[in-house]
């Protein structure tokens, strides 16, 4: 995925260790995909309305399995969706590398 190649990039910017385990990598690329997906999602909740926010919670509460509900919303009420993704992923490559 885009977050996993992304993530994959980070790894290699912060200089991991070669002889890294392929079990070990592969575990902390999941575990770093993950931080970073639910980065963006926090920021896209950020992006909408508080009363949007309250509609898409009740859309989980609802409909905690449907993700296709739940990108679809979001799509229809964070209208610079594409911006905020950036702004969080550069967010959190900063949070992860440092200043550096």
């Amino acid at each position: 995925t885009m977050i996993e190649q992304f993530v994959k990039q980070l790894l290699k910017e912060k200089g991991l260790p070669p002889n890294l385990e392929p079990k070990v990598y592969d575990q902390l690329v999941k575990d770093l995909s993950e931080r970073a997906v639910d980065l963006i999602n926090r920021r896209q909740i950020d992006a909408m309305t508080d009363e949007q926010a309250k509609q898409f919670d009740d859309l989980l509460a609802a409909h905690p399995e449907d993700v296709q509900a739940a990108q679809e919303f979001i799509q229809k009420n964070v209208p610079n969706q594409d911006q905020v993704v950036a702004a969080a992923l550069g967010e959190f490559r900063q949070l992860y590398l440092g200043n550096t």
